[in-house]
């Protein structure tokens, strides 16, 4: 499920928004930039909701930092706020929002809105051959595997083929694969491996992923599972304390 921050003080905004986008979208909600910085400093989103006005800060000076960081560059932002005349809007713009919504505001436009950049992230990644799961992104074209550490993304180290069973995983997200799917999948047509074999290298990557090992999980009498948890555990070390509440850079 793809994973939504909301940024907003507001309590009726916050219940109003979780109601739109709840069934569809897991939605963690923050009151300032400081919880905000935190998160995203240990989890990964598809998309951002931030209001300009916040307890402790500028939520444009924000949007401006969350561009800069290396790993938050890319998140598809949409500004939350009750300013709406053409200068506020045109400030959001330049400082890297990609939408823009003024309060109050028709919940299912917000939905549609969401969902469009959300749909726009994601065939962006999969065009640039790039795979994008929880905290993992792979590199297709390049055969390199990343997990998020804390606020860095850290290289795996695989073999080939763990890196292509892994890759096969993913694109079978959610489904149950057997032996005999990831054999046809990773290894092709014609080729003899026993399913020993396979359980090993399965337990030679979830090794390799450490904390993500998780995301893989073992289905008894059938095969493996790939399924990043709704809410999973990521150690990392962030000062939240820091002025200039710079993310991931």
């Amino acid at each position: 499920m793809d994973k939504i921050l909301l940024i907003e003080d507001l309590a009726e905004y916050q219940v109003l928004v979780r109601g739109v986008l709840g069934p569809q979208f897991q939605v963690a909600c923050v009151e300032t930039l400081r919880d905000a910085a935190a998160l995203l400093a240990k989890e990964k989103f598809n998309a951002i909701i931030l209001d300009a006005l916040l307890p402790d800060g500028d939520g444009l000076k924000f949007c401006a930092e969350l561009r800069s960081g290396a790993n938050t560059s890319n998140i598809p932002l949409v500004m939350l706020t009750a300013r709406g005349s053409i200068t506020d809007k045109v400030a959001a713009f330049s400082n890297g929002a990609d939408d823009y919504v003024t309060k109050p505001f028709e919940p299912l436009e917000l939905k549609a809105r969401i969902e469009a950049l959300v749909k726009r992230f994601s065939e962006r990644n999969q065009s640039a051959g790039t795979l994008v799961r929880g905290s993992l992104r792979l590199a297709t074209e390049e055969y390199k595997a990343y997990a998020q550490e804390g606020s860095r993304e850290q290289e795996l180290k695989l073999t080939p083929m763990e890196f292509r069973l892994l890759q096969f995983l993913i694109k079978n997200e959610h489904r149950v694969v057997t032996r005999a799917d990831i054999l046809q999948g990773v290894w092709g047509s014609g080729v003899f491996v026993v399913d020993r074999v396979i359980d090993k290298h399965v337990s030679s990557l979830r090794q390799k992923l450490g904390v993500h090992s998780e995301y893989i999980q073992t289905v008894p009498r059938l095969g493996y599972q790939f399924q990043v948890p709704s809410a999973h555990l990521a150690e990392a070390t962030f000062s939240a304390q820091s002025s200039s509440l710079s993310v991931g850079g």
